[in-house]
């Protein structure tokens, strides 16, 4: 499973989840049949007047129809004594036994554009190889149909009151047993941009949920309110069984188990019919639902010799994603018969077509409803498929047909079969080879030992992460990642997934982006037995942040062996492999301590009473903003699944919670996408994203509109943000995943002074909630219509407040909001500036207009060298000119390797090399250390003394200096301004900060009240050591590479006055 932050893919998983054979051909006659009307989907809504009528369902006599409409298949339940069992909830908590319900994934397109939504097609990207190679087409039920609910809208979940059973580690597991059927299943989130989006990441971001094909994958860890929103795939059409069973234990350690039991697809094929929808000719007095008792209870008459079945490629089609279909026509030749085909695929059920007039006769979408025509047109897959025809006439007296099977593959062109060259029977079952069943069983493990190690990947800039049980047959669950500090509840970067029972272990294998972003953070998993597994849950903690060079492992034990209390995990071990010179290393936080205030509040005056009102602070769970409508008027209202201080679903006023959005929600907008993810920020810039599919560790709220019934009403239902407070410079929006081959649509955008999301049917969706800054957001929300009579809705209101960012989530962590400066009707919106791509540290002047003066600052540039120090340095790279003469000056030496590796960032212990060096080497006191993590065994101890003596560094509240943490550029600025401060004779005497005006200077828009350092960046900005980023922003938490840091220090020590030009 991939990590869940950091990138515009992490972010959008954070949006939606999709997916699809041969003897000789037969030689026959072939029939012309009538040219057929191509089908154009209309814009159309789900058909929810029709979605799940009790009725015969064809092979499900007596099932529940569960199709376009939001169901969770399956979803565990606690029985009355004490029990699991397994359920359907569709549409707003009607529940249905499950193996009384038959899911239907039919076809399905979005509503207004077309597009289909039934279909996915591998792309030729990583991450989709376990649904089939590159260019493979499946079914797919959708993760997030747009605009409607087609085909089906299925997950599957756990459900709250759950968590009053107290089940030992809070483990549920959801076990995928077997699958029955002529296809492979798989379940997933991902993110997949459209083919053709050039702007899109060239790798996709894959949550994999279960699998009938990989071991390991045929389990999922729930946990009471799980609730997901998940491509679910298929390689073939037909009828699927897959067989569940939730499993868990009691405090005491007892099994706690569901009966095995039986979740029914039906994929691809027309709409399972009801009581009310017998076919052409028949009535329910000779109707009978299981086709193999139709045909073997038909008269067997011989059938003529003209029945003919044929398949073909669609060539007609003018409907998104009909060149994938396959054609399927039946004729009764010269008797112009009434009755039902059936179709079979590799010996199992597809679907039933009527037959009128000795011809096919079906709805192009399968619904029953509309213009008929004489073919139906199916997604096959990709593969190689075995297909039948059995046809039953509605005249007892007429001959019934079975046809020998066609080995059939889309793209080979006609094949045609009749009655003349067979009256056969229907083939064996054909399951697919590949699916694999769950091994079962309580396991006694020989040994509880665990290794976990965290180290650089085989390929550059990424990471590895394996942890192994001792015992190969150990099956367990890892939660966890890597966390900003020791003690934080959530990782910034999100890993989760299971070990395989083929050798016990978890790998993760990254091929993130932004490795770098892990730089100084701390590895720690939760690591969850399943538990048929006799052994309990244990964690696995690294005390050493990750230094992206070097391997941490540490050793540990499954708690509930007998021994427990004897044998502790042992400390961290690091495998060094050499040891370098003063630098290196990515990622950053700021300089001084992380009591920091929060970036989007202001100081304000003492609260009044009503304002140190204690609300409820929600940081993780399901959140659903309710919408009713009662009496003339809507009501607001919040539906918590959290189980925040309550053990079931509890109903609460918007104004009675804060939603806290901690920095584990932070994301960051990849270099190579293209304007249309110009919502997101600047390229590279950081911003806070709430996904579409629900994730640990982050609040998950979206819309409930289930209740209202919208025939009532004109245009539907509109629910309206009116932003109250966010931070200065900000930008809030909505957005959503259009489903598969589209990238991501606005549905909300400050920025575009659009506050409203329409409704058009009753939904219960989620979407994607981005904050472009840290801070503190209040909304005032609302829903608004107009009932037919042309009278509108009086609206309730509702306050909703998100505290985002690390300070802020701090600042309410006791429930208190603080008083904000409310904007009125006039919203926030960001600057007008353009989003382009920096080069780092730009050599160019600011664009800002200078001041009319005879003299200015000007910003030094060093000769690019005739031959480079350092083999990774060419002469023609920007600041080649810096680096070779931080060489000539000795200020760095590089690594062993006679490498400088510019793109690295400087960590607080090489920050300290370079200035000491700078400083001219000084004497230093080496009695006592300054700070309680530096040792005098430090291998720059001197240069960081020297730092707290100088009082360049006062380090952290807690008495430490975090020598591998990474600088951040304003923290940078203030070490060079307190260095030039202290000794400006080391510095350019034009940039000296107590000769040096900057009083009067304007700030970086990403400063401005924002940074602790504001002076410090003015200065620096001021002075020309920096000009900031293209787009007119500084990004002061952004790690300072090695490349920029020469740049920084050169012009500090070479910045010059000349002429105005």
């Amino acid at each position: 499973m991939r990590p869940q932050l950091k990138t515009l893919n992490r972010a959008l998983i954070a949006a939606g989840v999709t997916t699809a054979f041969i003897l000789s051909p037969m030689v026959a006659t072939s029939l012309t049949p009538g040219a057929s009307p191509a089908f154009v989907p209309a814009a159309h809504a789900s058909v929810d007047d029709q979605a799940g009528n009790p009725g015969d369902a064809n092979y499900n006599k007596g099932k529940f129809v569960a199709t376009r409409r939001h169901v969770d298949s399956p979803k565990v339940f606690a029985t009355e004594t004490g029990g699991l069992v397994l359920k359907n909830e569709v549409g707003d908590k009607e529940l249905r036994p499950l193996d009384e319900t038959v899911n239907w994934v039919g076809k399905g397109y979005a509503r207004y554009k077309g597009t289909q939504q039934y279909q996915l097609t591998v792309p030729e990207r990583t991450g989709l190889e376990f649904v089939g190679p590159t260019g493979t087409v499946v079914y797919e039920a959708p993760a997030s149909p747009w605009g409607n609910h087609d085909p089906i809208w299925s997950g599957f979940g756990a459900d709250t009151k759950l968590g009053e059973q107290g089940y030992r580690d809070d483990t549920i597991a959801l076990d995928l047993l077997k699958v029955d059927g002529p296809g492979q299943v798989q379940l997933f989130a991902a993110y997949i941009p459209d083919a053709d989006d050039e702007d899109a990441p060239s790798w996709l971001t894959v949550e994999r949920l279960l699998s009938s094909t990989d071991d390991g994958w045929n389990t999922t860890r729930l946990v009471p309110g799980t609730h997901t929103h998940n491509r679910t795939t298929f390689t073939r059409p037909g009828r699927y069984e897959i067989t569940y069973r939730a499993i868990a234990r009691d405090a005491e350690g007892n099994l706690v188990t569901s009966p095995e039991q039986v979740a029914t697809w039906q994929v691809g094929g027309v709409r399972p019919r009801n009581d009310e929808s017998m076919p052409e000719g028949w009535d329910r007095t000779n109707w009978i639902a299981d086709p193999l008792l139709r045909y073997q209870q038909h008269t067997y008459a011989t059938p003529p010799e003209d029945y003919t079945f044929t398949l073909d490629d669609y060539r007609d089609g003018q409907a998104d994603g009909d060149s994938n279909l396959t054609s399927m026509r039946f004729s009764t030749g010269a008797q112009k018969l009434d009755g039902v085909a059936t179709i079979w695929i590799n010996g199992y059920y597809l679907t039933d077509l009527d037959v009128v007039d000795g011809k096919l006769s079906v709805s192009p979408t399968g619904d029953h409803t509309g213009d008929r025509v004489d073919q139906w047109n199916e997604l096959l897959g990709s593969g190689e498929s075995k297909l039948q025809i059995s046809f039953v006439p509605s005249d007892p007296a007429a001959g019934s047909w079975f046809s020998a099977p066609i080995s059939y593959r889309h793209g080979q062109g006609e094949v045609v079969t009749t009655s003349a060259e067979s009256n056969g029977s229907l083939h064996p079952r054909i399951p697919d080879p590949g699916n694999v069943e769950f091994n079962k069983g309580e396991y006694q493990p020989t040994d509880y030992g665990f290794a976990a190690t965290v180290k650089p990947g085989t390929l550059p800039h990424t990471y590895q992460v394996q942890i192994c049980a001792t015992d190969p047959k150990m099956r367990f669950f890892v939660r966890g990642g890597f966390y900003d500090e020791p003690d934080d509840q959530y990782p910034s970067t999100q890993l989760s997934g299971n070990s395989t029972s083929v050798d016990g272990c978890y790998r993760y294998q990254d091929d993130d982006r932004e490795w770098n972003e892990l730089q100084g953070t701390y590895p720690k998993f939760h690591i969850y037995p399943h538990p048929e597994m006799k052994a309990e849950a244990t964690e696995v903690k690294f005390t050493e942040p990750y230094n992206l060079e070097d391997a941490l492992t540490q050793t540990g034990k499954f708690g509930g062996a007998e021994d427990d209390a004897a044998e502790q995990p042992t400390e961290p071990t690091v495998e060094t492999p050499e040891k370098v010179t003063p630098e290196a290393s990515p990622e950053a936080t700021p300089e001084t301590s992380p009591e920091a205030n929060a970036p989007g509040a202001e100081a304000t005056p003492e609260t009044s009473p009503e304002q140190q009102q204690k609300r409820l602070v929600i940081n993780n769970g399901h959140l659903d903003i309710l919408g009713k409508v009662v009496d003339g008027k809507t009501q607001i209202s919040l539906r918590d699944d959290s189980l925040t201080a309550a053990n079931d679903s509890v109903v609460r006023k918007l104004d009675d919670v804060i939603l806290a959005v901690g920095n584990n929600a932070r994301a960051s907008r990849p270099d190579n996408s293209g304007p249309a993810y110009d919502v997101l920020g600047p390229k590279g810039s950081h911003f806070f994203w709430l996904p579409q599919t629900q994730q640990d560790g982050i609040v998950w709220p979206g819309y409930n509109t289930e209740g209202v019934d919208y025939s009532q009403l004109e245009d539907g239902l509109n629910l309206n943000f009116k932003i109250q407070a966010a931070p200065e410079g900000s930008r809030f929006a909505l957005i959503s995943t259009r489903g598969l081959g589209d990238d991501f649509a606005l549905l909300l955008d400050s920025a575009k002074k659009d506050f409203s999301v329409e409704t058009e049917f009753a939904t219960h969706a989620h979407f994607g909630w981005l904050f472009s800054k840290p801070g503190f957001y209040q909304f005032e929300l609302s829903y608004s219509g107009t009932l037919n009579d042309g009278s509108a809705l009086k609206p309730q209101k509702g306050i909703l407040r998100f505290a985002v960012g690390r300070d802020a989530v701090a600042e309410v962590k006791d429930g208190v909001w603080p008083t904000l400066e409310l904007i009125g009707d006039d919203p926030v919106t960001p600057e007008d500036s353009a989003v382009t791509v920096e080069s780092p540290e730009s050599t160019q002047p600011t664009a800002e207009a200078t001041p009319e003066v005879a003299q200015e600052i000007k910003m030094a540039e060093a000769e690019a060298p005739a031959k480079s120090t350092f083999k990774d340095v060419w002469p023609s790279r920007p600041f080649a000119g810096e680096i070779e003469w931080m060489a000539e000056q000795k200020y760095s030496t590089g690594y062993k390797d006679k490498t400088y590796r510019p793109l690295n960032s400087v960590n607080r212990d090489a920050m300290a090399a370079f200035l000491y060096r700078l400083a001219g080497s000084p004497k230093v006191n080496l009695e006592r250390p300054a700070f309680k993590d530096v040792a005098k065994s430090n291998q720059f101890y001197k240069e960081i003394q020297w730092m707290a003596e100088s009082k360049i560094s006062t380090g952290w509240d807690d008495g430490t200096y975090r020598p591998w943490k990474p600088v951040s550029r304003e923290a940078m600025a203030a070490f060079l301004y307190r260095f030039c401060d202290q000794m400006p004779e080391k510095c350019a005497s034009a940039i000296n900060p107590d000769t040096l005006d900057f009083s009067g200077a304007s700030a970086f828009p990403d400063v401005a009240g924002m940074s602790m350092f504001e002076k410090e960046i003015k200065w620096l900005a001021t002075a020309k050591v920096t000009s900031g980023w293209q787009d007119g922003t500084f990004r002061p938490r952004l790690p300072i590479q090695r490349d920029a840091m020469a740049a920084f220090v050169y012009r500090m020590t070479h910045n010059f006055l000349g002429p105005v030009k």
